[in-house]
């Protein structure tokens, strides 16, 4: 839904991150802990609008407007802690760990294209196609990579939770 943002930055999304004037999204603590602006399409502005009418509202009710979660179930983790608590674990804790992650070597953008196209959902896909979409896939991941070519290699954000708890 919203274009160079990670899952985990988007549920962090509160309605004063959100410029509807300026269609920009606000990313608080982004890729080297520093905030950056996102833009933000009319599309994803007006589902964006459909989903504030019908979002849960039960976990920020009493909160100022503009620091309401716009997907408040999903902060913090809270899906997580009620499964992991009505499971009978103990001092659950989540902490958001962002590491980055190399995916080949310098001008490696064709090494990366054929590493993702090796594994994950596209493994199950790829055989369907014919070689002629096959090679388009690949052509569109190395272009995708080359967006993400640094001094030392292809290198990508990711989000991730450390999760604890005790039996």
């Amino acid at each position: 839904m919203v274009a160079a943002c990670v899952p985990a930055k988007v549920v962090r999304l509160k309605v004063k991150h959100i410029d509807s004037a300026q269609k920009i999204i606000r990313i608080e603590q982004s890729k080297g802990r520093k905030d950056r602006n996102v833009m933000l399409s009319p599309e994803t502005l007006d589902l964006l609008r459909q989903w504030w009418k019908m979002r849960p509202s039960r976990y920020d009710a009493g909160a100022p407007v503009a620091e309401r979660w716009l997907f408040p179930g999903n902060r913090h983790g809270a899906c997580v802690h009620r499964i992991l608590e009505g499971a009978g674990f103990g001092a659950v804790s989540l902490t958001p760990l962002d590491p980055v992650i190399q995916l080949a070597g310098p001008k490696g953008e064709a090494e990366a294209a054929d590493f993702v196209m090796a594994m994950g959902p596209l493994v199950r896909v790829l055989p369907s196609l014919s070689a002629a979409q096959r090679e388009n896939v690949r052509a569109a991941l190395e272009v995708y990579f080359k967006g993400h070519a640094t001094s030392q290699g292809v290198v990508l954000p990711a989000a991730n939770w450390v999760v604890r708890a005790r039996v």
